[in-house]
């Protein structure tokens, strides 16, 4: 479809290659090898290279080099068998980043750190471009909600927020399962009493919105705030 788009328009059009990882995104290694020996038929099809991309939060480092091994192999591959000069060669890390209370949020960066060190030692004939995607971004930002209600329905107790699943969403949470790093911005003077443990709910309607299970707060009434970190990727664009 690029190919007849681009030879009516007589104007040439840069792609990349995406290599499936076996899910329903990108081709298959034959079928891009097929489109490598036939690029001549394809005069308005300027084939820059390969790019791999296999999913996102990454825990194991030795996955992602054993990724990066068999990308290499596999463009080695096109260029010696079909004599392909490829330009660039795009790979989306899907590097892990801590969200939540039992995250360790002191060595985000030592995967980063030892795929640099993969690289340095490389010499590749092509461009290497790395896709960070939400990793730079994780922990930028806060977002602010207020409390609206609170209620004790059955013996459990229920914070109601301005807020919900379509606004606060970190992946992985698994239904709230995960607690994020949250504070309690109190908007009166605070007793002495022990804190509760809250379910903190938002405004949909519908049982799944629920955005922290048993949240201890001491002292929590209508009227004050909660603050979530690391509000910066994907809660607000895939959130709900």
């Amino acid at each position: 479809l690029i190919a007849e788009c681009a030879a009516a328009m007589k104007k040439e059009i840069n792609v990349i290659l995406r290599l499936t990882n076996g899910s329903q995104f990108g081709i298959n290694e034959e079928d891009i090898e097929d489109l490598v020996s036939r690029r001549g038929e394809f005069p308005y099809i300027h084939m820059l290279g390969v790019q791999y991309f296999t999913g996102t939060q990454k825990k194991k480092c030795d996955n992602i080099i054993h990724e990066l091994d068999y990308a290499e192999e596999f463009c080695a591959r096109l260029m010696k068998k079909y004599n392909y000069k490829m330009e660039q060669f795009e790979y989306g890390t899907g590097l892990w980043v801590p969200y939540f209370t039992k995250d360790d949020f002191g060595h985000e960066f030592d995967d980063l750190t030892r795929i640099r060190d993969y690289f340095a030692a490389k010499n590749y004939p092509y461009e290497v471009i790395l896709e960070m995607g939400r990793y730079p971004v994780a922990s930028c930002g806060f977002f602010a909600t207020k409390v609206e209600d609170c209620k004790t329905n059955k013996g459990a107790n229920y914070c109601l927020i301005d807020a919900g699943i379509h606004q606060i969403n970190y992946y992985g949470q698994n239904m709230a399962l995960k607690t994020p790093l949250i504070d309690h911005y109190p908007m009166h003077p605070v007793t002495d009493e022990e804190p509760k443990e809250w379910m903190m709910v938002g405004s949909l309607c519908t049982f799944n919105d629920v955005v922290a299970r048993n949240f201890p707060v001491k002292d929590l009434q209508i009227g004050d705030y909660f603050i979530f970190h690391n509000i910066g990727a994907y809660s607000v664009t895939e959130g709900g």
